[in-house]
């Protein structure tokens, strides 16, 4: 046409999540290349780094070793190193950074790692103490902050938080879930600013929003939030990641047809399945007295027996009947989106019998694209 021409623009995926950039990888052999790179070479205070390295441990490359004899002392390695291991190398792992700690007693990074060992139990109350030691150690404040939700005292959480993203490793999720906390008791927070600081937080708003064009996929999740779930599957069809993730939710809501139940339990559990999705299913399941096995084996592969088990108690005690306030106390010590998502399952589940209360809490403290809709109450 004429006075119009073509422009070739190259754009780096440099700035997507770990799991979109696997995606854009044409080959296991360049997804293999991709992780190793990323695990082995990024900043260890960018917000990704943590996940490269646990998706590459899974694919079998282990490049933590080497990342800490470089940077013997790195916080975020050393923590990631207590997440990899187990049994008698995580009990080693722990006696090593736990008689460093004893040998300089004045280090918060080292009394912050030795305490991350503790039972739980006795981590929070160490933990606390370490904080009015030394109350603007970022590291320190997150752990607090993570005590201090699961027991719902989200205000004195909110504060800690905020210390928290000041450390570039933790920015992420202390913003995210910031920002989870101020919707719930309705506390004004510049989420603006926050949204720079934070990806995933600007994606998630993004999605409830409905930000783009109608007729992408990612626009489904604002027509799921809206009840309309027929449309919000029909946007999303053409993109069978973002369609699985989709009928999973609509699925799990109310007003799902009988249909949309069905295709969704017939859904190979490799499919649009992450911790939210797998979460709605197993309420879903319990509903319709179909196996939750596979639903709750993801929780727990994803979140450890930390999520799993209070989760699986605090269902149980639902479909038995309990009373809600005593069910309830059972996910005492869930970080903030876990909590959200438990009670989610919950709603799926037994839902008309349940405090309205659970809905308000649900809508807060999981963004739309990780949650079912939920009409009723």
């Amino acid at each position: 046409i004429k006075g119009y021409g073509v422009r070739r623009v190259l754009v780096a995926d440099s700035g997507l999540f770990p799991s979109a950039q696997l995606e854009e990888a044409a080959s296991d052999a360049d997804r293999r290349m991709l992780l190793t790179q990323h695990a082995r070479f990024d900043d260890i205070a960018a917000p990704s780094t943590p996940e490269w390295i646990f998706r590459a441990r899974q694919a079998g490359v282990d490049v933590l070793r080497e990342r800490l004899a470089a940077t013997p002392r790195a916080v975020a390695l050393l923590r990631i190193e207590q997440e990899l291991t187990e049994g008698e190398a995580h009990a080693q792992a722990c006696a090593r950074q736990a008689a460093l700690a004893r040998t300089e007693p004045d280090d918060p990074d080292l009394a912050y790692l030795a305490i991350r060992c503790l039972p739980q139990e006795q981590g929070a109350p160490a933990f606390a103490a370490a904080a009015a030691r030394w109350p603007d150690h970022p590291w320190l404040a997150y752990a607090v902050a993570y005590d201090l939700a699961g027991a719902q005292q989200w205000k004195p959480a909110l504060d800690r938080l905020g210390k928290a993203a000041r450390e570039p490793a933790l920015r992420e999720g202390a913003l995210v879930n910031r920002a989870r906390i101020a919707r719930l008791v309705g506390q004004p927070v510049p989420l603006a600013g926050m949204e720079q600081g934070s990806r995933e937080l600007a994606q998630l708003l993004a999605l409830e929003r409905g930000v783009g064009e109608p007729n992408k996929s990612g626009y489904a999740y604002r027509e799921l939030d809206q009840g309309r779930l027929a449309l919000a599957l029909s946007v999303a069809e053409d993109d069978g990641g973002t369609h699985d993730r989709v009928l999973r939710l609509a699925a799990a809501s109310d007003g799902a047809g009988r249909d949309t139940v069905q295709r969704a339990l017939a859904l190979a559990p490799e499919r649009g399945m992450d911790p939210a999705t797998a979460m709605a299913m197993w309420g879903l399941a319990l509903r319709e007295h179909a196996d939750p096995a596979a639903y709750r084996g993801f929780v727990e592969r994803q979140g450890g027996a930390r999520i799993a088990e209070p989760t699986a108690a605090f269902l149980d005690a639902v479909m038995r009947g309990t009373d809600p306030d005593q069910a309830e106390r059972l996910l005492r010590g869930l970080p903030p989106q876990e909590r959200g998502m438990a009670l989610a399952a919950a709603l799926v589940a037994a839902g008309p019998r349940l405090p309205a209360r659970w809905r308000a809490e649900v809508r807060a403290l999981l963004f739309a694209p990780e949650r079912p809709n939920f009409l009723r109450g």
